[in-house]
This record gives structure tokens, sequence and C-alpha cells, in this order.
């Protein structure tokens, strides 16, 4: 008889290919509680990593840039200062993603913008929030980006 790790641990071995939103709903159909202790365990996430599922009423719907939005607010706030890229790319991300949630920007230069950016705050950065900090607003825009069309 199989535990419910055990059947997770089959089920996302078998999903990972496949997009994240999709991941996330095969995890919620499986009636899987995702616990830190669950992610650590069964699909050996390292400590620190999280899932976040977002989900609205019926009838609503999630905005994802604007969850974007509020992560790259916190990173601009977390960043050390001591780099240059960390520093300033975090302000430029959390301005180009409030510029596009209130249309003073169109996203077609943001997405000639945002990669060339997150390419430099990638290599030069001294450590892994500015290395890391560009990433929800890459991912917002490969997935999520037909909220702004």
């Amino acid at each position: 008889m199989n535990t419910i790790a055990e059947s997770f641990s089959v089920a996302f071995a078998m999903i990972t290919h496949l997009d994240p939103r999709v991941t996330a709903i095969v995890a919620l159909s499986l009636g899987v509680s995702l616990t830190s202790t669950l992610c650590s365990a069964v699909m050996g996430l390292p400590l620190g990593a999280a899932i976040v599922i977002y989900g609205a009423k019926k009838g609503q719907t999630v905005s994802m840039l604007d969850k974007t939005l509020n992560t790259l607010e916190f990173f601009e706030k977390e960043s050390c200062g001591k780099c240059v890229p960390c520093r300033l790319g975090a302000q430029q991300l959390r301005h180009f993603a409030d510029a596009l949630h209130h249309n003073r920007v169109p996203l077609q230069k943001v997405k000639e913008t945002i990669p060339a950016l997150a390419g430099v705050m990638k290599v030069a950065s001294i450590c892994g929030l500015g290395r890391a900090a560009s990433t929800p607003f890459a991912t917002w825009l490969e997935y999520f980006s037909d909220e702004k069309k």
C-alpha cells in the first residue's frame, strides 16, 4: 500500500516536465498538503525552497503581476546595497513592474529590457539575492504576460 508521500513522489516525477501551473493543479487534485516537510522529504527541495499556489474565489482572477510586483518590492528592500547590479537592478525591476502595472510603459519595451537587466544581475551580483531577484519578473514575462495584452 502506497503512502500519500509515495504517491505524490511518483505523480510529481511523472509531471515535472509540464508547465509549473499544471504541476500545482495536479498536486492539488491528489489532495496532498504541500507542507515544508513534504517538500523537503518527498520532492528533495533544499531548505529555504517553497511552492506558492495562488487561487481566487469563483468569478475572480488572480493578478500574477501584482504578486510579481510584491516580490520585487521585497527584493528591493532586502538588497544590502553592497553591489551595484543588485541595488540598482532591484530598483529597476520594481520600477518596470510598477510602470507596467499602471500602464505607463508598453509590454514590448519591458520584454526587450528585462532579459538584459536580468542577465547582468545574474552574472555580476555578489550574493544569491541579486542573482535570483529577476526570476519572478522573468517568469511572469514567460508565463503570464498575456495579462497585459
